[in-house]
């Protein structure tokens, strides 16, 4: 790696600790073809960037993480204002500080004016600092990092430094976006990881990006690799599915990762083999999905390839020939849902760590239909290169039939509910949904309260968080009954069976108390009504009864 051990941009040093490492860990990082296929039509569309009616709807490609664009206020805003204010955005890695602050400064004092005009001191209406440095991105390709989002932005840096890369002078943490921090810290990432690719813009641009998830997860990604089978539990609505699938197509690649989901009625023959119609009024043996998975792993395959191409593969595999050793990944949500010792059978002996390969080969069920030229027809065994992630609720009541030898070949990671779900919700108003996560965190904070009982693993994730989006646009951007509509249709019905099993007068006491603490402000709202249909669903007049 051809880099100087300290990058310096606009005054500021970022020392490289670990110059290896931060190699082995950007080569880990996969590009992502997509965005940079963006980002390239983006930048090199004829008419310049300068367009900005052209551009108003492809700024959002400039960001994964906040598909948000300008509102149509602050687009006109931008125009009227753009020959007064069109230097600032000119940035240069020769700029001063304090320069680069100022610049920075002209232009969200500008904005900040302005909407303060436009919303008449409305403090939920706020300058639109990401959409203002999308400009700044597009504006100076090769000179700032494409994540937009401060707070994405330091947690980079903060994630580098943690996992021991990179060391920062403290100020450069400390520096508030609305004073050119967000400059500073993007200028400085966009440095760091040219370098590291020789400046090849092609290479680079969306590294960060990876960089950032990988970080991120690195914790599950380190445990999965190490432990080969991991359950990622935690409170309904975290995202658990989402981020299995996240983690294994970075941890494999896309075309490695199956995905299923257990349910009461899925069975052994679905999982490793059964006997299935095959016409003519007859019945053959068929591969299940995880055996037929572990087929592909052996043999290098992509897990979608077609029924023939894996038998003519298969045909022509013998001994002799080397077994792929690219990681593959196999999912299987909601895992606490089927009846796993059934689903499993002997192959729950065959997935442990411990038992993995050839030589630990074992005979299933229908061991005796195996054809001759069928890759298991010695015994069925799981590779070293299959890795599995479940994901379960853990405060479901399915959860009670997990036996003991189920959870000692599973390694378990709790999934926490966290606001940063939020953040891919599409509002113009950036306060509305700060709000919101203020809301969020009003209602999990209540939930985990001593008095209730309840632990972590009852706090309500940000997936159900996300359905606001949708009242807000059908009730023409009114905070108040999206509110509502989303306690009263999602958020209500779940507390309810918390406190499901407790004397009716309790329960509808915890309920009010849980309603008042998300609805805020509006709570008082509903203090004044007194008609049955604004109390919480309550059929059960029987006290301790399910």
């Amino acid at each position: 790696m051809n880099m100087a051990d300290v990058i310096t941009c606009f005054g500021k040093r970022l020392t490289i600790c670990n110059p290896s490492g931060l190699q082995e860990l950007i080569n880990f990082c996969k590009p992502n073809t997509k965005w940079q296929n963006d980002l390239d039509t983006y930048y090199n569309n004829p008419k310049g960037i300068y367009d900005f009616e052209h551009h108003k709807d492809n700024c959002k490609l400039l960001s994964s993480l906040k598909n948000r664009i300008f509102a149509d206020f602050e687009w006109q805003l931008l125009k009227e204002k753009w020959d007064a204010i069109k230097e600032n955005f000119s940035i240069v890695e020769s700029c001063d500080e304090q320069k680069v602050k100022e610049k920075y400064q002209n232009v969200t004092k500008i904005f900040t004016k302005e909407v303060w005009k436009k919303h008449r001191g409305d403090k939920r209406f706020s300058c639109p600092y990401a959409e203002i440095n999308r400009v700044y991105v597009g504006l100076n390709r090769g000179v700032l990092c494409p994540i937009i989002d401060d707070e994405s932005i330091k947690k980079l840096i903060k994630g580098l430094i943690d996992a021991g890369y990179i060391s920062v002078e403290e100020e450069i943490l400390r520096t508030k976006k609305e004073n050119g921090g967000w400059l500073i810290r993007s200028a400085l990432i966009c440095s760091l990881f040219k370098a590291i690719n020789d400046g090849d813009n092609n290479k680079w641009e969306t590294l960060p990006w990876s960089c950032l998830q990988l970080l991120s997860n690195k914790r599950i990604i380190e445990l999965l690799e190490n432990n080969h089978n991991i359950i990622l539990t935690g409170a309904p609505g975290t995202g658990k599915t989402f981020l299995a699938q996240q983690v294994a197509e970075y941890f494999a690649g896309k075309e490695y990762v199956k995905k299923i989901q257990f349910h009461p009625s899925y069975d052994y023959t679905d999982l490793v083999e059964g006997m299935r119609p095959s016409g003519n009024n007859s019945f053959s043996r068929v591969d299940g999905s995880f055996k037929r998975f572990c087929k592909c792993a052996i043999l290098g395959l992509n897990v979608n390839v077609s029924n023939k191409e894996l038998a003519d593969k298969e045909k022509g595999y013998t001994e002799t020939i080397e077994p792929s050793k690219d990681p593959y990944v196999f999912i299987i949500d909601e895992i606490n849902r089927g009846e796993v010792s059934k689903i499993f059978g002997e192959v729950f002996f065959c997935i442990e760590e411990s038992h993995r390969g050839k030589e630990e080969a074992m005979d299933t069920q229908y061991q005796n239909l195996v054809p001759d030229g069928d890759l298991f027809k010695k015994g069925f065994y799981v590779p070293d290169n299959v890795y599995v992630i479940g994901t379960m609720n853990d405060i479901d009541r399915s959860v009670e039939s997990m036996d003991f030898a189920f959870r000692r070949r599973f390694a378990f990671i709790e999934i926490e509910a966290t606001t940063n779900m939020l953040d891919s919700i599409d509002i113009d108003e950036s306060q509305v949904i700060e709000d919101l996560k203020k809301q969020m965190k009003a209602l999990n904070n209540k939930i985990i309260e001593p008095k209730y009982g309840l632990s972590t693993a009852y706090q309500i994730g940000g997936a159900y968080f996300l359905k606001f989006e949708k009242y807000y646009s059908a009730f023409n951007n009114n905070e108040k009954f999206a509110y509502k509509a989303l306690w009263d249709n999602h958020l209500k019905g779940t507390l309810f069976e918390y406190f499901r099993v407790l004397p009716q007068e309790d329960r509808k006491k915890y309920m009010t108390e849980m309603e008042n603490a998300f609805l805020g402000k509006y709570s008082e709202d509903k203090k004044t009504k007194t008609s049955k249909e604004e109390q919480p669903a309550d059929t059960d007049n029987t006290d301790g009864q399910r």
